[in-house]
């Protein structure tokens, strides 16, 4: 296990670290956000005990490096020794001897930067973007796994794809019947932003408001990314740019010297459109 951050901007609900703990075993990730380092333990102990309540079984060793916040403090030493959990730890400037959760942590700022460069997210919600990678990383396959899941090692059956949405991506959520009159929307513009833990909907961003709330009820348009910028999707060669050819003058020597300096002037402006098109991207 290991924590990660500050980052620079803090997400929509205040966070700013995240802890990440991997089991040695199945490879199974959780992430979980934390506002400061000292929520770690209280989390990590939650954790425990949800191990015990759910998997049925106890955990014996923890690993982590020398960070107080993850049980080099006298007081959760105490905690481990009292539960008959071994601590190890690395030494110092020694990361390679945490590299499990060292890799992990790589793995899992790829995949977030990756589905945020997809969605064109404001940062705030980079939080979101972490999550949904730990629901995906869970269930791709591994070879160090023999090609299977964290999930299936975890749960003995595989995992439900038919889920899965485009990060960021268009939608439309269903309003409560009992809210709405005759005339008013049957549904909400939002952008899908992750799944929901121990709920079966959809994690959605209202884009009128900007709260998140989770429906089962929504309609996806997956090749539509509204937090995308307009110039993304402006032609290569824009149509209100075009090349004119003086017909009806051209047998006046006079007109056609003109028109080839205006011809060589709009070449040249396209080239420098051209230019600048290619730099954006």
């Amino acid at each position: 296990m290991d924590t990660w951050g500050p980052y620079k901007v803090s997400t929509h609900d205040g966070h700013k670290y995240f802890l990440t703990i991997v089991d040695d075993f199945s490879r199974g990730t959780w992430t979980y956000l934390l506002k400061t380092k000292s929520n770690a333990f209280p989390v990590l102990k939650q954790f425990l005990a949800l191990v015990e309540r759910q998997f049925n079984s106890k955990v014996k060793i923890v690993r982590s490096d020398n960070a107080k916040e993850l049980g080099s403090s006298l007081s959760n030493s105490d905690f481990f020794s009292s539960q008959g959990i071994l601590h190890q730890t690395s030494c110092v400037a020694t990361p390679q001897q945490n590299g499990i959760v060292e890799r992990k942590h790589k793995h899992l700022l790829e995949t977030c930067r990756a589905l945020l460069f997809q969605s064109n997210l404001p940062l705030i919600y980079w939080g979101e973007c972490l999550l949904t990678a730990t629901h995906i990383i869970n269930r791709l396959p591994s070879r160090i796994l023999n090609f299977q899941t964290p999930y299936q090692i975890l749960f003995s059956k595989p995992p439900n794809y038919h889920s899965f949405r485009n990060f960021g991506c268009l939608c439309y959520a269903s309003t409560l019947s009992q809210h709405r009159s005759k005339l008013d929307p049957r549904a909400v513009k939002c952008v899908f932003i992750g799944y929901p833990f121990n709920q079966k909907g959809y994690k959605l961003l209202n884009l009128s408001t900007r709260t998140i709330f989770v429906s089962r009820d929504v309609k996806f348009h997956e090749d539509i990314f509204p937090f995308l910028t307009s110039s993304s999707h402006t032609p290569l060669f824009p149509s209100n740019n075009h090349i004119f050819f003086d017909i009806s003058t051209s047998s006046i020597p006079g007109a056609v010297h003109s028109s080839y300096f205006r011809i060589r002037l709009s070449l040249h402006l396209l080239i420098i459109r051209l230019m600048i098109t290619l730099l954006l991207f």
